[in-house]
């Protein structure tokens, strides 16, 4: 059934060049060619900047660099994870107790023919893409390569590099909202139509956890949505560390603002992890409810029958017990213990990541001033 109809997250229906280009395997892996797409923007620049003579401004620019490359890192991520998708529902779907192929091949190849699809990917990328670029040349001031205090002709010249980089970044932005956008909608009409608590049949125990791919698959989403938090700890842990005249710390100034960002970016965390399987919750609440349901009309059925072995009953009435039992401690959320861990992991990395970054900056600050 995968080879006949596959659902086509970055294989898009409409008109579309950078994600059918940097999502696919073609003469290069997605990976290499994702990874490339940060470093090579920056490349751009130190050749731009080198024509200019702003090369040795343009290589201490180190927010720019990490900007490029988590930009690369962050579309891999994102691609990685919409490819398991297909894969991730598949194996799913084979695992329910009423399993219907032609209901799946039907509901997937609606999703690929989605005709606002194309409308709101572009609504997604242009606006992102135009709202970055704006930013960059009304609002930023941008590094110290593109200040007006350089020559009229070096300052158009690196100015128009990095108004045309934050297009693009922001463009590839708006990608990775849209694709986020796609697996939110995708997962809705997944828990809707295909899988639903008569799909489901915690009485048979290989049963039991066959929704963890569905965690799993969400946990590759939070984990590409954490990795832009590189940037936010790089500015927190640089910008508000405040060092005295001996090499002693004074006083670690973090502005509301950055507090702020973190805890909302922890939300945002939070939100792309749960909001997609949200509703598994409900139907395995629900599955688990008329499962017990059902073992206890049973085990009402065998305490009040009238069968003379008395001892065959007692096992058949301790057989049930045990699956009641083991229905009763089915988890109602799509994640076992494994997977509890790392997630958490997750949720916790910007703020550890900031404290490490800190302490780093702290001990380089602290190594230098001896010198």
């Amino acid at each position: 059934m995968s080879d006949i109809v596959s659902l086509t997250p970055t294989n898009v229906q409409f008109p579309e060049i950078i994600l059918r280009v940097l999502g696919n395997n073609g003469r290069l892996s997605y990976k290499i060619k994702c990874l490339a797409f940060g470093l090579l923007l920056y490349l751009v620049g130190l050749f731009i900047t080198t024509l200019t003579n702003t090369n040795h401004i343009y290589l201490s620019d180190y927010p720019w660099l990490i900007k490029n490359l988590v930009s690369g890192f962050t579309f891999y991520a994102i691609i990685r994870a919409l490819h398991q998708i297909n894969p991730t529902l598949l194996m799913v779907s084979y695992s329910l107790y009423n399993y219907n192929e032609t209901k799946y091949i039907k509901f997937v190849e609606n999703i690929n023919k989605d005709k606002n699809a194309g409308l709101f990917y572009h609504i997604f990328t242009l606006v992102s893409s135009f709202i970055f670029s704006m930013l960059s040349i009304f609002m930023f001031i941008g590094p110290y390569w593109v200040q007006p205090t350089l020559s009229s002709r070096v300052f158009i010249i690196n100015k128009s590099y990095y108004v045309i980089v934050q297009a693009i970044l922001g463009y590839g932005i708006g990608v990775v909202l849209n694709r986020l956008f796609y697996y939110f909608k995708l997962m809705n009409k997944y828990f809707y139509q295909i899988l639903t608590p008569e799909s489901i049949n915690l009485i048979v125990p290989k049963k039991g956890g066959f929704l963890h791919p569905i965690g799993e698959l969400s946990l590759k989403f939070t984990i590409a949505c954490t990795i832009p938090s590189v940037i936010i700890i790089y500015r927190v842990s640089t910008e508000y560390l405040k060092i005295g005249i001996d090499g002693i710390i004074n006083i670690i100034q973090v502005k509301p603002v950055y507090i702020l960002m973190v805890f909302t970016y922890l939300i945002i965390l939070i939100i792309v992890f749960f909001y997609p399987i949200r509703r598994s919750h409900y139907i395995l609440i629900s599955a688990k409810e008329v499962a017990i349901h059902y073992v206890d009309d049973i085990i009402n059925e065998i305490i009040q029958s009238n069968k003379r072995d008395e001892l065959e009953k007692l096992r058949t009435l301790n057989d049930v017990i045990t699956t009641r039992e083991r229905i009763n401690k089915t988890s109602t959320w799509p994640i076992n213990p494994s997977l509890i861990f790392k997630i958490t992991s997750i949720l916790l990395f910007p703020f550890f990541s900031l404290i490490v970054s800190i302490l780093l900056q702290i001990y380089l600050e602290i190594t230098l001033s001896n010198f």
